[in-house]
């Protein structure tokens, strides 16, 4: 397969999504490659059907090695060992095995987007979309 349009790297939530919608259009060629592990519908692991979270906790449906230092608005309340992030690996990435939590990039890492040219891509541009994924019935914050 040498006359792809567009390569997409990663089958999770985005990858995923993004792949989807550029097939839409039949004359586009789309190969979503994903490492993780890939199931026939229906034929997936119980613990991955499983509603009470219980996906997380199993190791095969983890990437082994990523490490993270946590960082803050304020520097004095990063982390300072990096500690083990769960990175869901099957295809449907995290969304398969973290009950479908999401969550928000950090504003310091769009807004350092934006410095290096991807115009559109602010916090302040993209704190809308977020908000129109969510419903927190707990928290209300203008962020």
């Amino acid at each position: 397969m040498t006359d792809l349009d567009y390569i997409v790297v990663g089958g999770g939530a985005s990858g995923c999504v993004v792949a989807n919608r550029l097939s839409e259009k039949l004359q586009h060629k789309v190969l979503l490659i994903e490492a993780g592990k890939d199931f026939v519908p229906g034929e997936e692991p119980k613990h991955i059907r499983d509603t009470f979270y219980t996906a997380a906790y199993v190791k095969e449906n983890l990437w082994p090695d990523t490490w993270v230092h946590w960082l803050s608005q304020r520097p004095d309340e990063a982390t300072q060992k990096p500690t083990f992030y769960e990175q869901g690996n099957v295809m449907g990435g995290g969304s398969s095995v973290n009950a479908m939590v999401a969550l928000r990039g950090m504003s310091l890492d769009f807004n350092d987007w934006v410095k290096c040219g991807a115009d559109g891509w602010s916090w302040d541009d993209v704190l809308p979309y977020y908000r129109k994924l969510e419903t927190d019935l707990d928290f209300d914050s203008p962020e």
